[in-house]
């Protein structure tokens, strides 16, 4: 045989069927894609376990005032000042005074009631032994400065009424409330004294006037002239008759046994030189009168704020609340309050006249 021959080119493809498909090759490298839109949010979990108590939070604001009902009670005058805002019309009780209020547009206002009726099961008020000789208050007041506690103070028997007393025509001394209040400072008893000169000659009255207070100086007792202090009677502005004497308010009245202490019917009102009543007038916030005495018009201790020329804070005197119905009761407060102050003509003036308030 002779040498092959070159190869030939490819032939046609063959027609067969076709064969089992093979096995699945090995995953290929994972592809580079733009991220896809966020899923919808899943349902709420259950809530955790509580581990301890929580921190409470700081109280919320106070609400608005309610509805003006019924009547609000009060320790205190200035309890009763500091107190949210009331709807006109509010009563309020006063528990220290036993005074009752009304809350009108521009403050509270006094409301005066009549005559108080004992309950019988108790035993009738009388004056006792310590009456005669109230010692000295204790040195407390509270923190707020303005007012002072009410220091205790003797049993003494209160004046229903003084209708007896009447009006006086003959000879009188008058008895009479500066035109403002004044604190612990008043330059001195000479100058408490002056002021109530200067304003009994601006209201028409020709008499001499002095101021009723106890001092470093004087006792009240000692005020009026010796020849004077028996069988002149004590009067207000308009001749209404407050005490039979002047030493009544000192030692009482031996028959009735009344006026101790200073001891009067606030039916019958104690007005000022300009014809007002500090006991209704808001002039007068507190219904308190200065005068550094004892019930027997004694000067009482350091009870007179350092001589009448001291308004601080830290100081205190001897005062009493008009709406108690005495003059000389034993309470003490902090100098720089501004209480009522009251004069007393000194000596009977044969020709005394009073131009202005007497017959209104």
């Amino acid at each position: 045989p002779g040498p092959q021959g070159p190869r030939g080119p490819p032939g046609f493809p063959g027609r067969g069927s076709s064969g089992p498909p093979g096995q699945p090759g090995p995953p290929g490298p994972a592809g580079i894609g733009a991220p896809g839109l966020p899923g919808p949010p899943g349902r709420p979990g259950q809530p955790g376990a509580s581990i301890g108590g929580g921190i409470r939070g700081p109280p919320g604001p106070p609400g608005p005032p309610g509805p003006a009902s019924g009547i609000v009670t009060f320790t205190s005058e200035l309890q009763m000042l500091r107190a949210p805002p009331t709807s006109p019309g509010t009563l309020a009780f006063v528990a220290d005074t036993e005074q009752l209020y009304i809350r009108v547009r521009d403050g509270w206002q006094i409301i005066l009631v009549g005559k108080m009726m004992s309950i019988p099961e108790r035993p009738p008020i009388r004056p006792e032994a310590s009456a005669e000789n109230p010692g000295h208050a204790n040195n407390g007041f509270n923190n707020n400065g303005l007012f002072g506690t009410e220091v205790e103070r003797p049993t003494v028997q209160l004046v229903g009424s003084h209708s007896d007393l009447g009006t006086a025509t003959g000879k009188r001394l008058h008895l009479i409330a500066l035109n403002e209040p004044m604190t612990g400072n008043m330059y001195g008893i000479r100058g408490a004294d002056f002021k109530c000169f200067q304003q009994a000659r601006q209201a028409g009255l020709r008499g001499t006037y002095r101021a009723f207070l106890s001092s470093r100086v004087q006792d009240l007792s000692s005020v009026v002239s010796r020849g004077d202090r028996e069988g002149l009677p004590i009067v207000n502005l308009k001749d209404e008759i407050l005490f039979p004497s002047w030493n009544s308010m000192f030692e009482g009245d031996r028959q009735k046994n009344k006026y101790k202490g200073g001891a009067f019917d606030v039916n019958t009102p104690i007005y000022s030189f300009n014809g007002t009543q500090p006991l209704l007038n808001s002039n007068w916030p507190h219904k308190r009168i200065w005068h550094g005495t004892n019930m027997d018009g004694q000067r009482l201790g350091d009870h007179f704020c350092s001589a009448w020329r001291e308004n601080d804070v830290g100081v205190v005197g001897m005062a009493s609340s008009l709406q108690t119905g005495l003059l000389l009761g034993q309470e003490q407060y902090s100098c720089s309050s501004p209480f009522i102050v009251l004069c007393i003509e000194n000596t009977h003036k044969r020709h005394h006249r009073l131009y202005n308030f007497r017959r209104k």
